[in-house]
């Protein structure tokens, strides 16, 4: 998960130091600018994925791909996994990586679209909803926050106000159920953004500057684990109002 270089120069096998290429051995402006553009490029990946699916969702799109859908469709399914194939190759040829980066959010952005066709509007808003919040939150924080103040005691106090906000968000949209219920999407943001705080910590570790695009698709698959697994949690707590 980081990566650390044996010192072959020392009498000592056992000894290891910190990569002295990686961002965190960077001068600040250097690793604050890393941060930056790897935020940057996971917000645009963002909104674009986000764009993609309403417009899947609620242009009846969505409908009409259903309609026509057959087994030969779920051949789309693999063609994320070949653009990261893809994309791991142009990683350092900048504009091709951001390019093939934007070709996987819209493949993704595609499949998520067509499942999301079938949830009503109220709970693909609340998991929408908070996983924008919780990447929000997380975001900015890792941005203002300096290399050694972005530790376990400071991630640890933002995550859980961040799950607390997220249990009353829950609250507030289905307030007619027990409160046990809105419990669990708090547990899902405490997971997942303790996950995506080590890796924003590790990338910095583990990549050199020029290695953004893979810190910006890391994150990314975060963040979409985090959205798939609210929504699991969702339809497991709120199944009444599936039914209603």
């Amino acid at each position: 998960l980081m990566a650390f270089e044996q010192v072959a120069h020392s009498g000592h096998e056992d000894e290891y130091v910190i990569n002295p290429y990686c961002v965190a051995a960077m001068p600040e402006p250097i690793r604050k600018a890393f941060v930056t553009k790897v935020l940057g490029i996971v917000a645009f990946q963002m909104l674009l994925m986000v764009a993609i699916i309403c417009i899947i969702k609620y242009t009846g799109l969505g409908q009409a791909i259903l309609e026509g859908y057959t087994m030969w469709s779920l051949l789309t399914t693999f063609i994320p996994l070949i653009i990261l194939a893809v994309l791991f190759g142009v990683r350092k040829n900048p504009p091709w990586n951001l390019i093939v980066f934007s070709l996987f959010t819209a493949s993704w952005a595609y499949s998520l679209g067509v499942a999301c066709v079938w949830l009503n509007n109220r709970l693909f808003i609340s998991v929408m909803g908070c996983t924008a919040f919780n990447t929000a939150c997380i975001m900015v924080f890792a941005h203002c926050v300096s290399y050694d103040n972005f530790n376990c005691c400071s991630c640890s106090l933002v995550i859980t106000l961040i799950s607390i906000v997220t249990m009353f968000i829950s609250y507030g949209i289905y307030p007619d159920e027990p409160w046990g219920n809105h419990i669990w999407p708090a547990i899902v943001c405490i997971l997942f953004g303790s996950w995506i705080c080590w890796d924003i910590k590790a990338l910095q570790i583990d990549l050199t500057a020029d290695e953004y695009i893979i810190g910006a698709v890391d994150l990314y698959l975060d963040i979409l684990n985090m959205f798939l697994w609210l929504l699991i949690c969702c339809l497991h707590c709120f199944e009444t109002v599936l039914k209603g």
